[in-house]
């Protein structure tokens, strides 16, 4: 794949999935829930001022990221969240290269 076409393709990512991408380091090796994660992807848009759609549902967020990033979905007795690993970076780059 050329650099072109993963510049393309980041592109076009959801905030909710750019800001994972982007920013591993926040994410590592912490727990969120889906809310939490759908308010952190509005605070992405807000802080990195780009031309972003904030045109989706909470529903759309997490079914995208339960669709592409479910290998860090942890169940407990009051919620889902997402636990993500020390190896995030790696880990979303083959996820997104086999994906999308």
């Amino acid at each position: 794949m050329t650099e072109y076409k993963k510049e393309l393709i980041l592109h076009d990512l959801p905030p909710y999935i750019k800001m994972i991408r982007m920013n591993p380091d926040t994410f590592k090796n912490k727990k969120f829930t889906t809310k939490e994660l759908y308010t952190k992807s509005l605070e992405y848009i807000a802080q990195n001022n780009r031309i972003m759609s904030s045109n989706y549902t909470e529903k759309k967020c997490e079914r995208d990221l339960k669709k592409y990033l479910g290998i860090f979905s942890e169940i407990s007795e009051k919620s889902n969240y997402y636990h993500f690993s020390d190896n995030l970076s790696d880990t979303i780059d083959d996820i997104l290269r086999k994906n999308i």
